[in-house]
């Protein structure tokens, strides 16, 4: 589902699984292109995605790179987490970064449109403690702000989701009242 900052939706597609052309893209990249298709300018827009679609071959083919490498791979999530919490990790090839950081669970960002150089100073409650400070990377800190309004489109459908009832729940009441 494409939606706006404001949670309205502007493109969804219920199934996303094979399609009738011989595509040989990923599913994930395959899925982007499909939504982004109905925007008309892709280089005014900034797009966020879930962990399904956000992995190389969608970011590759929305940025129009040349293939390249990203190096070693990022630290483990096991390591990560004896180091508590705030610590990040990233690899980039000059367009793309995939940032990695240990906050309330072990998260993973992937970006053709921000950098790592820009870290803000959060400050985050941790166990035991009133209050800790912690760097955070600007991919991360806005992809959760972006995340949340895309979210609320998610959060009133399922508030105003229609009650429905089988036939014969209401058959069987109106039997009752005769």
């Amino acid at each position: 589902m494409l939606c706006g900052s404001d949670g309205y939706p502007y493109n969804i597609n219920i199934y996303c699984g094979i399609s009738a052309d011989n595509n040989k893209d990923p599913l994930g990249t395959r899925v982007v292109k499909k939504m982004l298709s109905v925007i008309e300018t892709h280089s005014q827009h900034v797009v966020f995605s879930d962990n399904f679609v956000s992995n190389y071959p969608p970011l590759h083919e929305l940025s129009l790179i040349e293939f390249g490498r990203i190096g070693r791979p990022l630290i483990s999530t096991s390591e990560m987490k004896k180091q508590g919490r705030g610590p990040y990790d990233y690899r980039s090839d000059g367009s793309i970064v995939f940032v990695k950081q240990n906050d309330n669970a072990i998260v993973i960002v992937g970006s053709n449109y921000h950098s790592v150089i820009l870290v803000y100073q959060t400050s985050r409650r941790v166990k035991g403690e009133s209050k800790k400070n912690t760097l955070q990377s600007r991919a991360i800190k806005e992809y959760s702000k972006e995340m949340g309004k895309v979210d609320l489109l998610d959060r009133l459908c399922a508030s105003y989701r229609p009650r429905l009832k089988s036939f014969f729940t209401r058959s069987k009441s109106r039997s009752h009242l005769y």
